[in-house]
């Protein structure tokens, strides 16, 4: 894979504005930025020679500056910026790729969705605060559970009335 200064982003509209100028003002009807014999306006790779033009998966980006060469992907897209697409990236290295992964934030492999909402359960919110549970710390997560809080309450309610009225029942003396 050739890493480029510029985005693909950027060249797809630096194309676009050359085909515009090439349609509507004749001005660069010659460019040949890459010298590949293809002028501007029509390669689909101006950065890099490739005169056979070859775009595998017809997002209309030539296989030789495509970031992910065998699946669509127009907007060449990488938001770690490691020159392989989003869509063909695996950022969290599980095995499974960005798009197919029910949670791409977090290692999950075996993709356990219990509650069968799409999201990972190494993902999930199980407490609703707002944290995803994979960077929710255990400790806080028991705190954070308003039925949990509410239960120890109830506990302590209990063992206070139990303790009182054993005290009540039988008075020290």
């Amino acid at each position: 894979m050739v890493k480029f200064l510029y985005t693909q982003a950027y060249f797809s509209k630096f194309r676009t504005i050359f085909v515009l100028l090439y349609h509507f003002g004749g001005i660069v009807k010659n460019s040949h930025f890459d010298n590949d014999s293809v002028g501007d306006a029509c390669d689909n790779c101006i950065q890099v020679k490739n005169k056979d033009q070859s775009d595998r998966d017809y997002d209309g980006f030539g296989d030789v500056c495509d970031n992910c060469l065998n699946l669509y992907n127009p907007n060449q897209l990488d938001k770690d910026l490691d020159g392989i697409g989003f869509v063909c990236d695996d950022t969290n290295h599980d095995g499974i790729l960005n798009p197919l992964d029910n949670c791409v934030e977090g290692y999950n492999p075996g993709q356990e969705d219990t509650n069968r909402n799409y999201i990972g359960d190494v993902c999930e919110d199980v407490d609703r605060d707002g944290i995803g549970d994979v960077c929710d710390g255990e400790e806080s997560r028991l705190l954070e559970n308003k039925m949990v809080v509410w239960g120890f309450i109830g506990f302590a309610i209990v063992v206070i009335g139990f303790l009182a009225f054993s005290v009540i029942r039988n008075p020290p003396e």
